[in-house]
């Protein structure tokens, strides 16, 4: 039982360093995609860290895992994988922009260049364009990584 605890602190521990690696080293949280003059650019933080849709993001990921993929064949998880990455991408900008708006509608926050009315089309205007490159990104990142992480964890007897 504390060589099983120990594992998960180990593992929650390297998320961590990730997280602060990602915040720390520039382009590693947020790649610019070279589409400057519209300004699109991936946040990939949110696949190691959890807010409120963060969380949601690995609970519903994980639920969805276990019951879908855990014992299925390799081919399979790993498409899986890349749809699980694509769906926490979803999450991730639909718990944020609904947040923002509540956000936004409760305080009566008003920024310069922010609309006072209709914010969640405003937001959901500008979130989007990003959002197709993060849930492409997320395909590919959660594939190949998921793809090299699992077969360790289940080596080392981590199943969660």
């Amino acid at each position: 039982m504390i060589n099983q605890k120990t594992r998960y602190f180990v593992i929650t521990t390297l998320f961590i360093a990730i997280v602060f690696l990602q915040i720390f080293v520039p382009w590693l949280g947020l790649l610019p995609l070279g589409a400057f003059i519209v300004g699109a650019s991936v946040t990939i933080i949110q696949f190691t860290v959890a807010i409120i849709p963060r969380v949601l993001v690995g609970l519903i990921i994980g639920y969805l895992f276990n019951k879908l993929l855990r014992n299925q064949s390799t081919a399979i998880r790993t498409v899986g994988l890349g749809v699980l990455g694509t769906t926490a991408a979803l999450i991730n900008t639909v718990g944020v922009v609904l947040l923002t708006t509540l956000g936004f509608t409760i305080m009566h926050t008003n920024f310069t260049g922010v609309p006072t009315h209709n914010i969640l089309a405003w937001l959901i205007s500008i979130v989007s364009f990003n959002a197709l490159f993060e849930m492409i990104v997320g395909f590919i990142l959660v594939s190949i990584i998921g793809s090299v992480l699992l077969p360790i964890a289940e080596r080392a007897n981590i199943i969660g």
